[in-house]
């Protein structure tokens, strides 16, 4: 009997082991690989995400800087360019505060301008600055010639700055003028 209640006992120990074994390891493994692939499947879709998201500003950076700050092809040109203007241009002369009363204006309006002139390479600043008197009246003559409307319409500043252009080389030649810049034009 003894033997009998000997195997009893070691039987609900064996089954109690069993089942706390059968409890705890079910537990453990079957939380364990549920997470695991949860959080194996997050990491890898940040790491797709944030790397799709690193394509698409490099991609942005590049097109606007070829697109919108105008670098990329135009760099070659622009080494070529600077050095056909290091030897055509030459010096630049400024004449100040030009006032005009334009035609039209009936003597209640008036022009102020400031010109800066980029002379070719073989035309001087003093030879310029000699006939500054005849450049100025003629200057004068020409702009005073042109009504409000005219010299208020920024459309047509490009015309009256290739006229001015003509007007001076004519004035200076052999000198030549080959940039013209308003570099105050105000209008009362």
């Amino acid at each position: 009997m003894a033997d009998e209640q000997a195997a009893k006992a070691t039987e609900k120990t064996k089954s109690k082991t069993t089942k706390t074994n059968k409890v705890d390891k079910p537990d453990k493994p079957e939380s364990q690989p549920k997470e695991a692939p949860k959080q194996g499947a997050r990491t890898k879709f940040v790491v797709i995400v944030a790397g799709i998201f690193l394509v698409q500003i490099v991609v942005a950076f590049l097109l606007v800087q070829k697109f919108f700050t105008g670098e990329g092809r135009t760099e070659e040109k622009k080494p070529e360019h600077a050095a056909e203007t290091a030897e055509t241009l030459g010096e630049k002369l400024e004449l100040e505060d030009i006032i005009v009363n334009p035609s039209g204006g009936e003597g209640k309006r008036f022009l102020v301008v400031s010109i800066t002139l980029v002379l070719d390479a073989k035309t001087t600043a003093q030879h310029v600055e000699e006939k500054s008197a005849e450049l100025q009246d003629r200057i004068l003559e020409f702009l005073s010639g042109q009504t409000v409307a005219e010299l208020a319409d920024v459309k047509l500043r490009k015309d009256l700055r290739e006229k001015l252009i003509h007007l001076i080389n004519e004035t200076i030649a052999p000198g030549r003028v080959l940039k013209l810049y308003f570099t105050k034009f105000i209008l009362q």
